[in-house]
């Protein structure tokens, strides 16, 4: 563009040559000049009715001019398209070229693997005499020899299986228990012929049809059956009484499964069932024969307890009412004992058996209420082996044995009158031995009076009852001594390591009532 009004002449004397081609100034097309008005950049965007073109501007401060060049957007991005078009068409080859080369990489690959997926659907029809045949040492020749192997270990498994079929088989008809499997409604499916024999079927096949209910003797049974079933899935020992077609009682246990539906119910039911009449009797017959015996061994204990309890009782209440009266402190005292031997004979009376240790205890609170009785005129010495403590013996034999050391010792007019009550172990057996001063009296002598020996003669027979022969008791005086010992066999003893030290001593003698017992 130039305008043929403006000087030629340059500033500072520089000359303008003459252009090549010149052609009068001419105004920018409008669209040019008002995207040109309306930014501030120096490269913008414009169009027109010819298309979209891209200008660049460029000022002058002197002269103020203004120089815009423009030029077609199209002819502009022209090497742009033909990039796009040849990078287009190379992609396109080298995909081609790609998916061909995988094809011929993975065609064996995808052989091998539909070779396998044939393989599997044989093997899930039940064909193992097949293998496969791939000798590749890729990851599809890997995954046929796996699959080899699991065809030959189904195949093993499976004749294992069969072997296992036939045993249950013969297990199922010679088994002595009744084999059953129920519907949830109790309709009998299978049966063997241990339980036709039990509820007395001609055969097995004859109970196939029947439902169950009708062969217990309680249907509230079968209801309960049912319950835990539910709750549990499964039920063991459940004992049921049942009536067989003939009309006879058996007592049964019941081991039986719950296999569930789809929905959650009970669907099948399998089980065992036990004749156990046999055994029950029996057991009924045991248990009555030891409830007999035991209730004849209570009975002879408590009549023992009845024959001694009541005489001591009356001298403790006699001796505790003066002792409110002189002597509070030794009331106090003598009351605790008395409750303390009072709550041990209620323990003693619930068993037939006790141990050494306990009876010491109970023979212990005895004497701690004859010292606060007799005072200065009563010493007791007590001294046991600790390896003892447990052993079982019967409940109430050295009670006795002690009462009347204490009641035929004050008579023999010993005092102070001196009691000791040892327990030891010589190996097999046990020696218990209660001594007093004094003299023994004759059960025969005309100086005993009714009742006299009565606890020695109870403790021989309970000990002939217990230990039958085993066990001895002897009673000897000598040199102003008399001592009863007995010996039985230990049952039980702690085992090795257990013994705590040696020998447990424990001395009383003449307690001081105002200071407290160590």
């Amino acid at each position: 563009m130039f305008d043929p009004s403006l000087p030629l002449t340059l500033p500072k004397g520089n000359q303008l040559h003459t252009p090549t081609d010149l052609a009068p100034y001419a105004p920018p097309p409008g669209a040019l000049r008002a995207a040109f008005d309306d930014t501030s950049n120096s490269v913008f965007r414009y169009r027109d009715h010819s298309g979209e073109y891209l200008v660049a501007s460029s000022r002058m401060r002197n002269p103020p001019w203004v120089f815009l060049a423009s030029q077609s957007m199209s002819v502009i991005l022209a090497p742009v398209r033909t990039l796009r078009q040849t990078t287009a068409v190379v992609v396109a080859l080298m995909l081609g070229l790609l998916a061909i080369a995988i094809f011929r990489l993975t065609a064996p690959v995808i052989r091998g693997i539909e070779h396998c997926r044939k393989f599997a659907a044989d093997i899930r029809r039940g064909r193992l005499d097949r293998r496969l045949q791939l000798q590749s040492s890729d990851e599809v020749g890997q995954l046929a020899r796996d699959l080899n192997e699991m065809a030959t270990q189904i195949q093993l498994n499976h004749r294992a299986l069969e072997e296992a079929e036939r045993k249950y088989r013969r297990i199922f008809e010679k088994a002595v228990e009744g084999i059953f499997q129920t519907d949830a409604d109790g309709n009998i499916r299978i049966a063997n012929p241990a339980l036709a024999v039990l509820l007395g079927a001609p055969s097995a096949d004859d109970l196939v049809g029947r439902n169950a209910q009708q062969f217990y003797e309680d249907p509230q049974r079968r209801a309960e059956l049912l319950a835990r079933l539910r709750s549990h899935g499964e039920v063991s020992a459940f004992a049921v009484e049942v009536r067989s077609l003939n009309g006879a009682r058996r007592q049964v246990v019941l081991h039986a499964r719950a296999e569930r539906n789809a929905e959650g119910d009970i669907g099948v039911i399998r089980g065992i069932m036990q004749d156990v009449t046999e055994r029950r009797e029996a057991e009924a017959r045991e248990r009555q024969a030891r409830e007999t015996e035991d209730l004849l061994l209570r009975t002879e204990l408590e009549m023992l307890r009845y024959q001694i309890n009541p005489h001591f009782l009356f001298n403790a209440l006699n001796s505790l009412r003066e002792l409110v009266i002189s002597a509070p402190q030794d009331g106090v005292r003598m009351i605790e004992a008395l409750a303390e031997f009072c709550r041990a004979s209620l323990v003693i009376r619930s068993d037939a058996l006790s141990t050494v240790a306990d009876e010491f205890a109970h023979a212990e609170y005895y004497l701690k209420i004859q010292q606060v009785r007799f005072g200065r005129r009563l010493q007791v010495e007590t001294e046991a082996d600790s390896r003892v403590g447990p052993v079982p013996i019967p409940a109430f034999i050295i009670q006795p044995l002690v009462e009347n050391a204490v009641k035929y010792g004050q008579k023999s007019g010993a005092n102070p009158l001196r009691v000791q009550i040892h327990a030891s172990s010589d190996g097999a057996c046990c020696v218990v031995k209660v001594a007093n001063t004094g003299r023994w009296f004759d059960p025969d002598g005309a100086d005993t009076g009714s009742g006299t020996h009565l606890g020695i003669e109870n403790v021989q027979r309970r000990l002939a009852r217990h230990y039958g022969g085993n066990a001895e008791l002897t009673v000897k005086e000598e040199g102003g001594w008399v001592t009863t010992k007995v010996r039985f066999p230990v049952q039980v003893l702690p085992a090795h390591g257990q013994d705590t030290g040696g020998k447990h001593r424990r001395l009383s003698s003449n307690p001081d009532p105002n200071k407290p017992e160590p």
